[in-house]
């Protein structure tokens, strides 16, 4: 769309900047890492309109377009201006104007719109998992989950080693062996796995990111990573292979080991509505959970 500008890494202090002032808790989806990590499926577009900030993805699977929530300083009157040109833009193209992602307490600037009908929706399977980071901490020090993580400390005298760039190829033969075997896909396609870590990988800042593979008897086994919003720690990758009792409980707990200090919340992503990692999440530690909402913005009349 005229005006939009392809992102990436080069946007990471514009956006940062406009972050900082919002505050809170983003959502897992929405940070510069995240959106370039799965730049293969979800092409992410950026431009600045007035103060705002906003990012346009298409989703090459939904054949959609959508918006995430505009960064920058709110007002009834600028944000206003912001969905009228946003809007007219989108009309003149034939495509609905979506916002996704959207925080309970962003809700508010679109019920304050003049002229517009919204339509706000939300689903539970794509809402973040928020952990204080003292109860995740001691949930892997429970007698279950330590006796597996002694087991495989006793069976396998693993090392552990920061992630880098250099481990691209590393992590592709993780996913690889923790996960391709076992799919039934015939061949690769956009937003693998293994693209999205070899792109957060190569797109990442190392000073806001944290991320660790685990290896034994010479062989990487198994990594986690992910990145700092200021006070919460976002978990974008974890994958182990299999047949290695105990190694998830050790990958979890040597990278919490890995976080600064000021760090107090754990943002576990969302479920997408998978039974197993559902019961899992739900399973570790106290927790809530941090919706995403859709919004849908017509005009009346």
């Amino acid at each position: 769309m005229s005006g939009y500008c392809v992102f990436t890494n080069s946007v990471k202090k514009e956006y940062e900047k406009r972050a900082r002032r919002m505050g809170g808790i983003f959502p897992s989806t929405i940070s510069v890492e995240s959106i370039l990590a799965w730049q293969d499926v979800c092409a992410a577009e950026y431009r600045i309109e007035e103060d705002y900030l906003c990012i346009r993805i298409y989703d090459r699977i939904e054949k959609k377009s959508y918006l995430y929530m505009p960064l920058g300083m709110y007002s009834g009157e600028s944000f206003q201006r912001l969905i009228d040109k946003l809007y007219g833009e989108n009309r003149k193209n034939g495509e609905e104007l979506l916002f996704r992602d959207v925080r309970e307490e962003e809700i508010f600037w679109y019920r304050g719109l003049s002229g517009y009908r919204v339509r706000i929706s939300s689903n539970e399977a794509y809402s973040d998992y928020i952990y204080r980071r003292e109860e995740l901490e001691q949930a892997f020090e429970k007698p279950g989950e330590r006796y597996n993580k002694r087991y495989f400390i006793r069976n396998y005298q693993p090392s552990v080693r920061h992630t880098e760039i250099l481990d691209v190829s590393s992590c592709r033969d993780i996913v690889n062996r923790a996960f391709c075997r076992y799919h039934q896909c015939p061949s690769c396609t956009n937003g693998c796995l293994k693209d999205t870590i070899a792109n957060f990988l190569e797109a990442s800042d190392p000073k806001g990111t944290h991320g660790i593979i685990v290896s034994s008897n010479g062989e990487d086994i198994g990594y986690a990573a992910g990145i700092i919003q200021g006070d919460t720690f976002v978990f974008l990758f974890k994958k182990n292979c299999r047949g290695y009792r105990g190694l998830d409980e050790y990958l979890q707990t040597e990278l919490l080991k890995e976080l600064p200090e000021h760090v107090r919340y754990i943002n576990y992503t969302e479920d997408m509505g998978v039974e197993g990692l559902r019961n899992y999440k739900r399973r570790l530690a106290p927790y809530y959970l941090k919706t995403r909402y859709q919004v849908s913005v017509e005009r009346m009349g």
